[in-house]
């Protein structure tokens, strides 16, 4: 039984943007809710404790490393035995660790507040579009912390 419950607002509270459906900011929040192979995870904190937020970069150049170094081998060893096979079969190395490299890259939201962090993939999404979102939570931790300070 899936039960859907909507994240009910606090006093003075407002909805400013939603994110890929699971990411939540509010005036004085950001909720994180997600089903995963049967598990549930609502993790959230308040504006005031977000300690950072931006988007991370990572892929493995290693794979391309390996990819030059399977074309130098496999080049010199095709030019010491004339062999067309070993060009193809190196053709073949190197495709496998190119296609590796494109498949490792990886950009996600990131959003840390002491222990917790939300890690959000942007498969699909634009990077604009997070970037957006980036700064609409920065200028909503700046109000709400204006609006704290000035009680």
């Amino acid at each position: 039984m899936k039960i859907k419950q909507k994240m009910e607002l606090m006093d003075n509270e407002k909805i400013l943007s939603t994110y890929t459906k699971n990411l939540t900011l509010t005036t004085h929040r950001i909720r994180y809710e997600v089903n995963r192979g049967g598990k549930r995870t609502i993790l959230g904190f308040m504006l005031e404790e977000l300690d950072s937020c931006g988007i991370r970069y990572s892929n493995n150049p290693f794979l391309l490393l390996l990819a030059g170094i399977s074309f130098l081998i496999g080049f010199f060893i095709s030019i010491l035995t004339n062999s067309l096979g070993v060009i193809a079969i190196t053709l073949i190395i190197v495709g496998v660790f190119v296609i590796g490299y494109f498949l490792s890259r990886h950009v996600d939201l990131m959003l840390e507040s002491g222990r917790s962090t939300i890690k959000v993939s942007l498969e699909g999404d634009s990077i604009g579009s997070a970037l957006k979102f980036v700064h609409l939570m920065e200028t909503a931790k700046n109000d709400r912390y204006l609006s704290l300070k000035n009680r």
